[in-house]
């Protein structure tokens, strides 16, 4: 870990239990489902909008993507912790005893690898799905996006690097797939023929 990378940590870190409420934000923020829900339930809106049936199906189309790529980081990061590249490393909380006090009071201690973040990886496939159907929502999106990101370093779960790795593993991921349902559009076309018919679409 760099110098740099261990001060942005820390001081970040260091925030944590010296003002209630930053705290009382930091704990809505860093759960494993304020932020991935709120992300979610905007693009199942996203699903049924659209001001004609063409629109409407463009962003479907956008948004059959949006699991697609979770599945795809989730396996990328699988990989990346099972062939235990030079990157992988234990979470904060398990080398700074004052990062465990923190994690404890505002989260849970995570049990799997800190390098790339999970939890960033999923929330920025949600964001980037939103900013290709919206660009304003999506500008919203990517602030809960990266408070929860903040609010995992605030607590002590994650270190700097962990969120940009997870970050970047998410838009590759996402523009892959995206690319993939577009170049095979008959996917896209079958699932949204099936949902039409059970009226999901």
């Amino acid at each position: 870990m760099s110098e740099l990378e261990q001060n942005i940590f820390s001081a970040l870190n260091d925030l944590a239990g010296k003002n209630t409420l930053a705290d009382s934000v930091v704990r809505l923020l860093v759960n494993d489902y304020f932020v991935l829900i709120t992300l979610s339930l905007c693009l199942f809106g996203f699903w049924f909008a659209g001001s004609s049936s063409k629109i409407r199906e463009s962003y479907q189309r956008r948004i059959i993507g949006a699991p697609i790529s979770i599945i795809v980081v989730n396996i990328m990061i699988v990989i990346i912790n099972t062939i235990g590249l030079p990157f992988s490393r234990t979470r904060p909380f398990h080398q700074h005893p004052e990062a465990l006090e923190t994690t404890i009071a505002l989260f849970y201690p995570p049990p799997d690898p800190s390098f790339p973040s999970n939890s960033a990886a999923v929330a920025f496939v949600l964001v980037s799905t939103t900013w290709l159907l919206n660009k304003k929502i999506g500008f919203i999106a990517t602030i809960l996006g990266l408070g929860l990101a903040f609010s995992r370093i605030y607590a002590g779960v994650l270190y700097p690097l962990d969120i940009i790795a997870g970050i970047g593993l998410a838009l590759v991921a996402n523009y892959t797939t995206q690319s993939f349902l577009k170049k095979f559009s008959s996917i896209p076309n079958t699932i949204i023929r099936w949902a039409r018919i059970i009226y999901l679409a």
